[in-house]
């Protein structure tokens, strides 16, 4: 009992040394990740700045959905993105919704005309081989351009904002979609005409 008791409380400092020792290194390569995925929603800026307003309003709403129409998705956070003289070319944002295997967290690009840059996913764990094709290009490629709330259909698009669902992965499918269309709102009544 004491040889057992003495290796248990030798593992756990031994842990906890890692834990301290690697933490910082962890926190910064999720700061890198997210700055990586800005950098791939809005690539034409070369500075990410917060929104205050934004931010502002995020901390009003917390803990609760952005709105009604779209259960679950929540706003994390958003940046003013800039090009090399200041000026704001976009927005990157960073939403959540619930997904079949946990959050889906991704980034959102949205130029200043209100338009999609596109999407890049932060925090995915949906299941191989069907939630996981939503960070593959074919799906990710139909959400540049959009600026209006997008419908989920299945099989080929018939209207402008319509996307095609990923066959065997509805869950995953509406956390996407219910994330960018409250992006898309959070513009519209947040961010429009900040610029």
């Amino acid at each position: 009992v004491i040889a057992l008791t003495l290796i248990a409380a030798i593992a756990g400092v031994a842990l906890s040394g890692v834990f301290s020792v690697t933490k910082d290194n962890i926190e910064e390569q999720e700061v890198l990740k997210q700055a990586a995925s800005y950098k791939e929603v809005c690539p034409e800026a070369e500075n990410f700045a917060i929104h205050e307003e934004g931010n502002a309003k995020i901390e009003e709403k917390a803990g609760s959905d952005w709105h009604a129409d779209y259960p679950s998705a929540r706003i994390n956070e958003v940046f003013e993105c800039q090009d090399a003289a200041g000026n704001v070319v976009g927005y990157a944002l960073s939403i959540s919704s619930k997904g079949f295997g946990g959050d889906v967290t991704m980034a959102m690009g949205i130029r200043a005309d209100g338009t999609i840059s596109g999407i890049a996913f932060t925090e995915l764990k949906e299941t191989a081989g069907l939630g996981m094709k939503a960070d593959e290009p074919e799906f990710k490629s139909q959400f540049p351009g959009k600026s209006r709330s997008v419908d989920p259909v299945k099989g080929a698009p018939q209207d402008d904002n319509d996307i095609s669902a990923i066959t065997g992965a509805t869950v995953t499918s509406t956390a996407v979609y219910n994330a960018v269309n409250a992006g898309l709102n959070f513009y519209e009544t947040v961010l429009k005409g900040g610029n």
